[in-house]
């Protein structure tokens, strides 16, 4: 070969070179760019999984309390089935309950040597809200007619009338 052909041999290999590694360093940015997406995108799905895993975790934890509160509700209705048949028993006895407070009252006019209808304040719906009188009549009254009293004032209670039976216990 001849000296010039030579050269131009060498010229293209040196073109041929530097266009080799001009390649060589956009493969290289490029792959540079593709690593640095990659690094990007795998702290982006660590993210995702810890944000699956709070949401699994919180989900988790809204079952546990929703089942908690369903236990505590089936207890509430319970509860209240339970109130709702006592006042079907209370109201289905009513007048039973009536029958038994006049029998009691009967029972304690005719033995005791005191009439419940003179006292000041001696009708049945004033009874029990007059704390004072009951606490007058139940220390005058004998142990016997005392029982009998605190079981009539228990079953004025029972029919709506209020009653004070701590007064009645002193």
């Amino acid at each position: 070969l001849s000296s010039l052909e030579e050269e131009d041999y060498f010229i293209a290999f040196n073109n041929f070179q530097k266009e080799v590694l001009r390649h060589m360093d956009t493969l290289r940015l490029d792959l540079k760019y593709v690593c640095m997406s990659v690094e990007k995108i795998g702290s982006k799905v660590v993210a995702v999984e810890n944000s699956v895993s709070t949401i699994k975790n919180e989900h988790s934890a809204f079952q546990t309390k929703e089942s908690e509160l369903l236990v505590k509700t089936n207890e509430l209705e319970s509860s209240v089935s339970k109130i709702q048949e006592d006042v079907q028993k209370l109201v289905k006895n009513g007048p039973a309950i009536k029958r038994e407070v006049s029998f009691e009252m009967d029972t304690i006019r005719s033995q005791s040597s005191w009439d419940i209808a003179t006292q000041p304040f001696g009708s049945m719906s004033t009874l029990g809200r007059k704390s004072s009188y009951a606490n007058a009549t139940a220390s005058s009254e004998p142990d016997q007619h005392r029982s009998k009293w605190k079981t009539m004032m228990k079953y004025i209670t029972m029919d709506g009338f209020s009653s004070n039976n701590e007064a009645m216990d002193e």
